[in-house]
């Protein structure tokens, strides 16, 4: 992204002129110039409930399961965001 240094309200024309990120045009492979230093491919895309292992969400909340309760740290029918806060935990969410 253009002008990496400030915040996204912060960006100003010049700071984009002057630091324009290095996202390569669609379609051009990064060749390590200051304007094409990366690029991405869209792959499809997949659904929390997935991850979670939710098959079927209406029923899951029919049956008044919680993914997440802060009060217990923990979820009802699901445990992917058990210990929220837990580093190890976190990574193997990633």
């Amino acid at each position: 992204e253009a002008c990496p240094e400030q915040a996204f309200g912060n960006k100003t024309g010049d700071c984009k002129q002057q630091n324009p990120g290095g996202l390569c045009p669609e379609g051009k492979r990064p060749d390590g110039s200051r304007t094409c230093t990366w690029s991405y491919e869209k792959t499809g895309e997949i659904r929390i409930d997935e991850l979670e292992g939710i098959s079927d969400y209406a029923a899951f909340c029919a049956a008044h399961h919680r993914e997440y309760d802060e009060n217990t740290d923990r979820g009802d029918g699901c445990d992917f965001w058990d210990g929220k806060q837990d580093p190890v935990r976190n990574a193997k969410r990633v």
